[in-house]
């Protein structure tokens, strides 16, 4: 009996964790579309402790715009410098 209950449970936990991460994602997103602090901070928590695998390229594409944007006010005139 026990080893029955075994089997059934290995068979049924990856549905059993799927069906709570569902859960948890749904719950998340309703209280993100009414602005609710939970989802905001595990927002944050989860970009602050997950990697960003393309952050140098990131980085390299915003100094980019940056430049090219300050040349283009250069260009026409509009820096007050």
């Amino acid at each position: 009996m026990d080893f029955e209950f075994t089997q059934i449970l290995v068979v049924l936990l990856p549905w059993l964790i799927f069906c709570l991460i569902a859960f948890v994602a749904i719950r998340l997103i309703k209280s993100a579309k009414s602005r609710k602090g939970v989802a905001v901070c595990f927002g944050v928590l989860v970009q602050l402790f997950s990697p960003d695998p393309y952050v140098e390229r990131t980085i390299e594409m915003v100094t980019i715009e940056k430049k090219a944007t300050k040349k283009q006010q250069y260009k026409s005139g509009d820096i007050n410098d």
